[in-house]
Protein backbone atom coordinates (compact mmCIF):
# COMPACT_ATOMS: atom_id res chain seq x y z
CA UNK A 1 0.00 0.00 0.00
CA UNK A 2 3.12 2.39 -0.25
CA UNK A 3 2.43 4.88 -3.03
CA UNK A 4 6.15 5.56 -3.74
CA UNK A 5 6.37 1.49 -4.51
CA UNK A 6 6.51 0.96 -7.96
CA UNK A 7 3.86 -1.98 -7.60
CA UNK A 8 1.67 0.22 -5.24
CA UNK A 9 -2.15 -1.27 -5.54
CA UNK A 10 -4.59 1.46 -5.82
CA UNK A 11 -7.07 -1.29 -4.99
CA UNK A 12 -5.35 -2.83 -1.62
CA UNK A 13 -6.46 -2.49 1.62
CA UNK A 14 -4.43 -4.76 3.51
CA UNK A 15 -0.68 -4.06 3.22
CA UNK A 16 0.89 -7.64 2.47
CA UNK A 17 4.56 -6.64 2.81
CA UNK A 18 5.07 -7.07 -1.10
CA UNK A 19 5.97 -3.44 -1.97
CA UNK A 20 9.30 -3.08 -4.55
CA UNK A 21 11.06 0.22 -3.82
CA UNK A 22 11.44 2.24 -7.09
CA UNK A 23 14.39 2.16 -8.36
CA UNK A 24 14.62 5.04 -11.09
CA UNK A 25 16.85 5.04 -14.57
CA UNK A 26 16.51 4.05 -17.87
CA UNK A 27 14.69 0.63 -18.48
CA UNK A 28 14.80 1.09 -22.62
CA UNK A 29 17.33 -1.55 -23.53
CA UNK A 30 18.04 0.20 -27.00
CA UNK A 31 19.39 3.45 -24.69
CA UNK A 32 22.37 4.18 -24.98
CA UNK A 33 22.27 4.54 -20.69
CA UNK A 34 19.72 1.36 -20.20
CA UNK A 35 20.21 0.73 -16.42
CA UNK A 36 19.39 -3.28 -16.04
CA UNK A 37 18.85 -2.38 -12.29
CA UNK A 38 16.26 -0.06 -12.51
CA UNK A 39 12.72 -0.98 -12.42
CA UNK A 40 11.09 2.58 -13.02
CA UNK A 41 11.63 4.45 -16.11
CA UNK A 42 12.40 8.35 -15.01
CA UNK A 43 12.42 9.66 -18.59
CA UNK A 44 16.35 9.68 -18.37
CA UNK A 45 16.85 7.34 -21.70
CA UNK A 46 18.99 8.63 -24.35
CA UNK A 47 18.18 7.07 -27.31
CA UNK A 48 20.47 7.66 -30.51
CA UNK A 49 19.03 8.31 -33.84
CA UNK A 50 18.02 11.11 -36.39
CA UNK A 51 15.79 13.31 -35.42
CA UNK A 52 15.04 15.65 -38.02
CA UNK A 53 11.72 15.54 -39.10
CA UNK A 54 12.39 15.62 -42.79
CA UNK A 55 15.17 13.34 -42.80
CA UNK A 56 14.32 9.75 -44.97
CA UNK A 57 15.87 7.96 -41.86
CA UNK A 58 13.73 10.31 -38.90
CA UNK A 59 13.60 8.16 -35.73
CA UNK A 60 10.36 9.07 -33.88
CA UNK A 61 11.66 6.93 -30.46
CA UNK A 62 15.31 9.29 -30.58
CA UNK A 63 15.89 11.45 -27.55
CA UNK A 64 19.51 11.91 -28.79
CA UNK A 65 20.77 13.35 -32.37
CA UNK A 66 23.51 11.05 -33.31
CA UNK A 67 23.74 12.59 -36.83
CA UNK A 68 23.03 10.18 -38.97
CA UNK A 69 20.09 11.94 -40.71
CA UNK A 70 20.05 11.05 -44.20
CA UNK A 71 18.70 13.82 -46.24
CA UNK A 72 15.40 12.89 -48.60
CA UNK A 73 16.05 12.47 -52.41
CA UNK A 74 12.24 12.18 -54.21
CA UNK A 75 11.32 10.71 -56.70
CA UNK A 76 10.08 7.46 -58.30
CA UNK A 77 11.46 4.38 -56.46
CA UNK A 78 9.48 1.73 -58.28
CA UNK A 79 11.50 -0.74 -60.38
CA UNK A 80 8.49 -1.54 -62.50
CA UNK A 81 7.55 2.57 -63.24
CA UNK A 82 8.32 3.86 -66.91
CA UNK A 83 10.33 6.68 -64.14
CA UNK A 84 11.69 4.46 -62.23
CA UNK A 85 15.26 6.57 -60.20
CA UNK A 86 17.73 4.64 -58.48
CA UNK A 87 18.95 7.47 -56.89
CA UNK A 88 16.60 8.33 -55.23
CA UNK A 89 15.51 7.44 -51.59
CA UNK A 90 11.68 8.92 -50.82
CA UNK A 91 8.90 7.48 -52.99
CA UNK A 92 7.30 11.05 -53.75
CA UNK A 93 4.16 9.20 -56.04
CA UNK A 94 5.18 10.30 -59.13
CA UNK A 95 5.71 6.98 -60.61
CA UNK A 96 4.39 6.55 -64.14
CA UNK A 97 3.29 3.46 -65.19
CA UNK A 98 4.30 1.62 -68.59
CA UNK A 99 2.04 1.86 -71.48
CA UNK A 100 2.98 -0.41 -73.86
CA UNK A 101 1.82 0.86 -78.08
CA UNK A 102 3.28 2.20 -81.25
CA UNK A 103 5.68 5.76 -80.78
CA UNK A 104 5.79 6.17 -84.20
CA UNK A 105 3.98 9.02 -85.44
CA UNK A 106 4.01 8.41 -88.72
CA UNK A 107 2.66 4.60 -88.00
CA UNK A 108 -1.19 4.50 -88.74
CA UNK A 109 -1.44 3.11 -84.96
CA UNK A 110 0.57 5.79 -83.40
CA UNK A 111 -0.50 5.39 -79.64
CA UNK A 112 0.29 8.99 -77.98
CA UNK A 113 -0.60 7.66 -74.62
CA UNK A 114 2.31 4.90 -75.41
CA UNK A 115 5.58 5.37 -72.93
CA UNK A 116 7.33 2.44 -74.54
CA UNK A 117 7.75 0.94 -78.28
CA UNK A 118 6.40 -2.52 -78.68
CA UNK A 119 7.28 -2.48 -81.50
CA UNK A 120 3.50 -2.81 -83.20
CA UNK A 121 3.87 -0.24 -85.65
CA UNK A 122 1.96 -0.31 -88.55
CA UNK A 123 2.71 1.83 -91.75
CA UNK A 124 0.54 2.49 -94.75
CA UNK A 125 1.82 0.42 -97.86
CA UNK A 126 1.22 3.70 -101.18
CA UNK A 127 0.23 1.48 -104.00
CA UNK A 128 -2.71 0.61 -105.94
CA UNK A 129 -5.39 -1.11 -104.95
CA UNK A 130 -7.55 -1.33 -107.41
CA UNK A 131 -7.98 -5.23 -108.07
CA UNK A 132 -8.88 -4.77 -111.87
CA UNK A 133 -5.79 -2.79 -112.20
CA UNK A 134 -2.44 -3.93 -114.10
CA UNK A 135 -0.31 -3.02 -111.14
CA UNK A 136 -2.92 -3.92 -108.44
CA UNK A 137 -0.45 -4.32 -105.41
CA UNK A 138 -1.47 -6.75 -102.82
CA UNK A 139 0.64 -5.32 -100.13
CA UNK A 140 -0.66 -1.80 -100.56
CA UNK A 141 -3.26 -0.17 -97.38
CA UNK A 142 -3.12 3.23 -99.24
CA UNK A 143 -4.19 3.98 -102.44
CA UNK A 144 -1.79 6.25 -103.97
CA UNK A 145 -3.90 6.83 -107.40
CA UNK A 146 -0.83 5.24 -109.30
CA UNK A 147 -3.62 2.25 -110.80
CA UNK A 148 -2.90 1.45 -114.54
CA UNK A 149 -5.93 0.15 -116.51
CA UNK A 150 -5.40 -2.06 -119.28
CA UNK A 151 -6.80 -0.93 -122.81
CA UNK A 152 -8.18 -3.48 -124.44
CA UNK A 153 -8.06 -2.87 -128.61
CA UNK A 154 -6.10 -4.71 -131.55
CA UNK A 155 -2.59 -4.54 -130.78
CA UNK A 156 -1.51 -5.63 -134.48
CA UNK A 157 0.06 -2.84 -136.50
CA UNK A 158 -0.51 -4.54 -139.33
CA UNK A 159 -4.47 -4.18 -138.90
CA UNK A 160 -6.45 -2.11 -140.25
CA UNK A 161 -8.21 -0.98 -136.84
CA UNK A 162 -4.81 -1.01 -135.09
CA UNK A 163 -4.94 0.99 -132.21
CA UNK A 164 -2.05 2.58 -130.36
CA UNK A 165 -3.71 3.39 -127.06
CA UNK A 166 -4.28 -0.11 -126.64
CA UNK A 167 -2.44 -2.21 -123.87
CA UNK A 168 -4.55 -5.43 -123.57
CA UNK A 169 -5.27 -7.38 -127.24
CA UNK A 170 -8.49 -8.11 -127.07
CA UNK A 171 -8.87 -10.35 -130.84
CA UNK A 172 -10.55 -7.37 -132.46
CA UNK A 173 -8.26 -6.64 -135.16
CA UNK A 174 -9.17 -7.01 -138.29
CA UNK A 175 -6.78 -7.31 -141.65
CA UNK A 176 -6.45 -5.35 -144.77
CA UNK A 177 -8.13 -7.52 -147.71
CA UNK A 178 -5.77 -6.99 -150.86
CA UNK A 179 -7.57 -5.07 -153.78
CA UNK A 180 -10.56 -5.74 -151.93
CA UNK A 181 -14.19 -3.44 -151.10
CA UNK A 182 -14.09 -2.32 -147.16
CA UNK A 183 -17.07 0.40 -146.01
CA UNK A 184 -15.16 2.44 -143.07
CA UNK A 185 -17.42 3.25 -140.21
CA UNK A 186 -16.85 5.76 -137.61
CA UNK A 187 -16.71 5.54 -134.04
CA UNK A 188 -20.08 7.81 -134.44
CA UNK A 189 -21.85 4.74 -136.37
CA UNK A 190 -21.49 6.77 -140.09
CA UNK A 191 -20.24 5.11 -142.65
CA UNK A 192 -17.77 7.06 -145.42
CA UNK A 193 -19.30 7.58 -148.42
CA UNK A 194 -18.51 8.77 -151.85
CA UNK A 195 -19.82 12.19 -152.96
CA UNK A 196 -20.50 13.10 -156.90
CA UNK A 197 -18.02 15.84 -156.58
CA UNK A 198 -15.26 13.19 -155.79
CA UNK A 199 -15.00 14.08 -151.92
CA UNK A 200 -16.02 11.63 -149.14
CA UNK A 201 -18.01 12.51 -145.71
CA UNK A 202 -19.31 10.43 -143.03
CA UNK A 203 -23.12 10.89 -143.66
CA UNK A 204 -24.57 7.47 -144.63
CA UNK A 205 -25.81 5.00 -141.16
CA UNK A 206 -26.12 2.47 -143.98
CA UNK A 207 -23.08 0.90 -146.02
CA UNK A 208 -24.54 0.66 -149.93
CA UNK A 209 -22.40 1.00 -152.88
CA UNK A 210 -21.41 4.47 -152.25
CA UNK A 211 -19.98 3.38 -148.97
CA UNK A 212 -17.77 0.82 -150.69
CA UNK A 213 -13.88 1.64 -151.15
CA UNK A 214 -11.38 -0.57 -153.62
CA UNK A 215 -8.32 -0.69 -150.85
CA UNK A 216 -5.42 -0.68 -152.57
CA UNK A 217 -2.17 -1.21 -150.29
CA UNK A 218 0.67 1.19 -151.59
CA UNK A 219 3.41 -0.42 -149.33
CA UNK A 220 5.14 1.39 -145.98
CA UNK A 221 1.70 0.82 -144.13
CA UNK A 222 -0.03 3.35 -146.73
CA UNK A 223 -3.06 2.29 -148.35
CA UNK A 224 -5.57 3.90 -150.89
CA UNK A 225 -9.09 3.89 -151.11
CA UNK A 226 -10.66 4.41 -154.16
CA UNK A 227 -14.63 5.38 -154.21
CA UNK A 228 -17.32 4.06 -156.64
CA UNK A 229 -16.81 7.38 -158.48
CA UNK A 230 -13.66 6.55 -159.66
CA UNK A 231 -11.91 9.10 -157.39
CA UNK A 232 -9.37 8.18 -154.09
CA UNK A 233 -10.04 9.37 -151.14
CA UNK A 234 -7.52 12.18 -149.93
CA UNK A 235 -6.51 13.28 -146.85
Amino acid sequence: MDESAVNFDVKATLDDGSCVAKVPGCTDQSASNFNSAANFNDGSCKVPGCMDENAVNFDVKATLDDGSCIAKVPGCMDQSASNFNPTVNFNDGSCVPYVFGCMDQSAKNFDVKANLDDGSCVHDVFGCMDRSAKNFDVKATLDDGSCVHDVPGCMDRSAMNFEFRATLDDGSCVAFIKNGTVALQSVHGTFLSAQSDGSAEWDRTVADVWEQFHLEILGDDTIALLGAHGWYVSA
